[in-house]
């Protein structure tokens, strides 16, 4: 009885040794990881900090590098993996965040990684909460309303727009955010006239006419409602987009013997 009381009193003390041999080796495979990504080499460095968090997940920065590794595969990689890595972005910077609430980085990690990927329906989902309280976030809102832009969902990001306008009265950046979106949108489209570019041109204006009142000191807001005033103007025009498939005009391609016009 005393011989196998012994050998079960070595069994917590063996597993303690075998736990941190490999806490060990973790740290190694980590540091691996840090060696790859300042190289470059993006993949390596992504694989390493996955097996070093598989042995040993307390290593809490790996969970940041994992999520700067997989950003950086989704920006340079191929499309076949992209919601792969953007995935993999997301949930290691999730499991930051979970793991280290008070450090800022991490949430401010995690919503980069939602605009980066658009990732539109997990950015919603997670910000949820904030958008739910009283007063809601307006800062979700700008989040939601620019991952929309980049998706071309200009009617979803208009009213994220509003509703962060409204949220906030008295914010010029909530003001101004409609504005610049709706001059990227009509700047973008040149097919959209009359009425419709009229009263979208008009909501722009009035934006961006509010931002000037309450911060007057902001230049960019006077560049961006001259810019819409012309692109206003453009609502009777017919205006027959570039082709890209044809090339410009230029001198050598005229016939020989024959001079370009002038001007």
């Amino acid at each position: 009885m005393e011989r196998s009381a012994a050998g079960l009193s070595l069994v917590p003390a063996f597993a303690l040794l075998v736990t941190g041999c490999d806490a060990i080796n973790a740290r190694r495979t980590a540091q691996e990881g840090v060696a790859a990504y300042k190289k470059g080499d993006f993949e390596a460095a992504a694989e390493s900090f996955t097996a070093a968090l598989a042995v040993d997940p307390t290593i809490i920065a790996a969970q940041l590098d994992l999520g700067f590794a997989c950003l950086q595969l989704f920006k340079i990689g191929e499309k076949k993996t992209a919601d792969k890595n953007a995935k993999c972005a997301i949930e290691a910077f999730s499991a930051y965040r979970k793991l280290r609430p008070e450090d800022p980085r991490g949430k401010d990690y995690l919503l980069q990684s939602f605009v980066d990927t658009l990732h539109y329906d997990e950015a919603l989902a997670y910000l949820k909460p904030e958008l739910e309280a009283t007063p809601p976030s307006t800062e979700a809102m700008a989040i939601l309303g620019q991952i929309s832009a980049k998706l071309g969902r200009v009617d979803q990001a208009m009213e994220w727009c509003t509703k962060r306008r409204d949220a906030a009265p008295t914010d010029p950046a909530a003001h101004a955010c409609l504005g610049t979106l709706v001059w990227d949108h009509l700047h973008k489209h040149l097919e959209l006239t009359g009425e419709d570019r009229l009263k979208m041109a008009d909501q722009g204006i009035e934006s961006l006419m509010k931002a000037i009142e309450l911060a007057p000191d902001v230049p960019d807001r006077y560049i961006f409602a001259n810019l819409l005033y012309r692109e206003r103007a453009l609502a009777h025009c017919v205006v027959k987009p570039p082709d890209p498939s044809e090339p410009l005009p230029s001198p050598t391609m005229l016939p020989r013997g024959k001079k370009p016009p002038p001007g």
